[in-house]
């Protein structure tokens, strides 16, 4: 049996938004309500954190071994270094990575994904090659096997920012899989992840109409509640997206 590990990078010291992993939504911090969702992933054998060395980062640490999760600490700068020395440290043969901002993940979408991938022999596989879900829906799923090659061959620092620029940017080096929305779910213009308080104003909002009635809603549910308050949409619709600049390179 192969070892599907998801990996979460998560830090305290976002420039853009500081604090916002141990930001509070309906009562808890986003980061466990984050692996809440990802508890229901039936796929999953393990979840890691991967977090810094950093001093402020402690409070992630701590947060780890009250809740269960395990937890590795490297890198700031180089997250892809941090991934991939998590991910070996805990055996890993196949990586969901998932980030700090991505506190509305759908867990049957990472099931649909993973069983996908293991029929499969990808290389990568994600949702967002080609933008059709919602952002904040994200999906990355890759074999440690890549990893590995990108950790040994990605030298430039936005390589290591960003963990599979590398492999975006070099396609004929990997054999990749895009996923795409079904129509009910496409929606690539509504930003669910979590960067700036304006996101975390909507997904508070979110949080609070759904989690109390199904703390397991869905991405359709989501879906729904944003058609019956379209203006809530509003609320983050002028944030820029610093991904997008390094997505655009690889057009």
């Amino acid at each position: 049996m192969e070892r599907i590990n998801a990996i979460i990078e998560a830090r305290m010291g976002s420039s853009r938004l500081p604090g916002k992993t141990m930001m509070e939504i309906v009562g808890k911090p986003s980061i466990a309500l984050l692996i809440e969702r990802l508890r229901y992933a039936r796929k999953i054998s393990n979840i890691v954190m991967a977090t810094t060395v950093n001093k402020e980062d402690d409070i992630i640490a701590e947060f780890c071994l009250g809740f269960g999760v395990k937890c590795f600490r490297g890198s700031s700068e180089d997250v892809l270094g941090r991934v991939y020395h998590a991910a070996r440290e805990h055996r890993t043969d196949i990586v969901v990575e998932v980030t700090g901002d991505c506190t509305l993940l759908d867990p049957w979408l990472i099931d649909e994904c993973v069983e996908m991938f293991l029929r499969s022999d990808y290389d990568y596989l994600s949702n967002f090659i080609v933008q059709s879900y919602p952002p904040g829906i994200d999906v990355q799923i890759f074999t440690f096997t890549a990893l590995e090659r990108m950790h040994r061959e990605a030298k430039a620092e936005k390589f290591r920012e960003h963990v599979t620029l590398y492999i975006l940017k070099n396609p004929e080096l990997f054999k990749m899989h895009n996923v795409y929305a079904p129509p009910e779910l496409h929606y690539p213009d509504w930003h669910l992840e979590l960067d700036e308080y304006a996101d975390y104003e909507l997904i508070k909002a979110i949080y609070e109409h759904l989690y109390p009635k199904n703390p397991a809603f869905t991405t359709m549910d989501i879906i729904g509640l944003l058609k019956e308050h379209p203006e809530w949409l509003e609320l983050n619709r002028q944030v820029k997206r610093t991904w997008e600049q390094a997505r655009a390179e690889t057009q």
